[in-house]
């Protein structure tokens, strides 16, 4: 999820946090869009909260937990290398998503630990062709809600065991684990590309 750290997110961590007791889940991650402020406030959460990013590279955006580290702009094969040496777990989100969706050549041509098969905020069929792909692959799969409000916190999530947030990378790492939720139907996907396009032109391209 995107905390108001991201350009685009509306709520802070701990909002989230008590979100996610309510709705039931056990931990989320944080990963907004090109810096790590938000972890800083990580040790006054109830839930499991997992530290990480969501890189804007040059081919689309990589999320990479793990890390409390800002990473800067750099290409999809720059970032995976570089966060591989952190220790960090890197995944390949919305990978069909246009615009910010890396592309499935991407994916394919880089050591990715895992792939997202479910994004809440993208499109049902896209999310079907994603989980398609990781199983061609045979990489880990797993589901976001890439939630920037409240409303939308558990939308998509990750079966996954673990108590601390090394024992859930490495169970991601292995495969041990399951995406759930959905994404959007073709009418909503329409919609939340529009309104993204506005909010997007409104920040002044800064995603």
């Amino acid at each position: 999820m995107h905390t108001e750290a991201s350009p685009d997110g509306r709520c802070s961590l701990k909002e989230f946090d008590r979100a996610a007791v309510k709705v039931g889940l056990r931990g989320f991650a944080v990963t907004d869009h090109n810096t790590t402020a938000a972890v800083k406030h990580i040790r006054d959460c109830r839930t499991l909260v997992i530290p990480g990013i969501e890189v804007s590279c040059h081919e689309g955006h990589v999320v990479v937990l793990g890390v409390s580290t800002d990473l800067p702009r750099m290409s999809v094969s720059e970032l995976v290398e570089r966060a591989s040496e952190l220790g960090g777990l890197v995944i390949a989100v919305h990978p069909y998503r246009a615009v910010t969706g890396i592309g499935e050549e991407a994916v394919v041509s880089n050591d990715f630990d895992a792939l997202e098969a479910v994004n809440a905020r993208t499109w049902d069929a896209k999310n079907r062709k994603a989980l398609a792909l990781a199983r061609r692959l045979r990489m880990p799969a797993t589901g976001g809600s890439d939630a920037h409000t409240l409303e939308e916190l558990g939308a998509g999530y990750t079966e996954v065991e673990g108590d601390s947030v090394d024992d859930v990378l490495e169970n991601i790492r292995k495969g041990r684990c399951t995406p759930g939720g959905h994404g959007r139907s073709s009418g909503e996907a329409l919609r939340g590309a529009v309104k993204n396009a506005v909010e997007w032109l409104k920040r002044w391209g800064r995603i």
